[in-house]
């Protein structure tokens, strides 16, 4: 009897052995020793996380990345985007269905309602279930306030922001939310996530803005030798010309609304 459980044991065993491999290749294959090992931890992490992980700290490796390291790690079929890391063959039905009984294995979740997946290929979906954000990962979605968002249609949109900020301040708009399939409010959620903030205007539309940091303060030596050399002079001088426009305030986008 026990040799006949063993059996079956095994049996199963190869066949989930399989299931991930075939499913989740590359995940079960070793990590090239051909790149860096700050590039062979991203991918270790990326894995781990089952295809999705928050850049977050790996800026600075982005950043000093050898070509050779960047084919690598396509070749492996992780994409690289401004806030994420994504692996596009994993968000498909099978495989995020596969990440999400993974890790609900791995994290030992006992809760009984049923995981958050989206339907029909949704690239978005309302859930009331909450889950932690590792879930999230794991089937290639980043969740805002009940709203789940697939990561690579949100580096799409991201793209689309960044391009639009480049002319300064930018009002919401259709060719954001599209894409997402996302309502006013849901578009700060991801914004704001980004780091834009936003202002409303009397037709209840938004104007979206990345905040000036503020400068650092200058140091006591430099007033002093300030207060020396700069003398205060506050009339106005008639053919003194008006500073430059910061195409970056909330409110330069008005001019174009007028």
């Amino acid at each position: 009897m026990k040799d006949y459980r063993r059996r079956n044991f095994q049996k199963l065993q190869q066949w989930v052995e399989e299931k991930i491999s075939t499913t989740l290749k590359p995940i079960s294959e070793e990590i090239s020793q051909t790149i860096s090992s700050e590039v062979r931890a991203i991918v270790f992490n990326v894995f781990g996380a089952l295809g999705t992980m928050l850049i977050g700290e790996h800026v600075n490796t982005i950043k000093n990345m050898t070509e050779h390291d960047k084919a690598t790690i396509s070749r492996i079929g992780i994409r690289i985007g401004v806030k994420f890391f994504f692996m596009p063959n994993f968000l498909k039905k099978q495989p995020m269905e596969l990440n999400a009984l993974l890790w609900k294995i791995f994290y030992e979740w006992d809760n009984d309602c049923a995981y958050p997946l989206p339907t029909d290929g949704r690239v978005s979906f309302i859930t009331e279930t909450k889950m932690p954000n590792s879930y999230w990962s794991a089937i290639g979605y980043h969740c805002l306030n009940n709203f789940a968002i697939r990561v690579d249609v949100f580096e799409r949109v991201f793209f689309l922001v960044r391009q639009k900020i480049k002319s300064g301040p930018f009002l919401e708009s259709s060719d954001l939310m599209n894409p997402v399939g996302c309502n006013s409010q849901q578009l700060t959620n991801i914004l704001s996530f980004c780091g834009f903030k936003n202002i409303s205007l009397g037709n209840e539309k938004k104007i979206f803005f990345y905040e000036q940091k503020k400068q650092k303060k200058i140091e006591k030596s430099d007033k002093k030798n300030k207060k020396k050399t700069v003398k205060v002079n506050n009339k106005k001088t008639p053919n003194k010309k008006e500073e430059k426009i910061n195409l970056n305030s909330p409110f330069a986008v008005l001019q174009k609304l007028l």
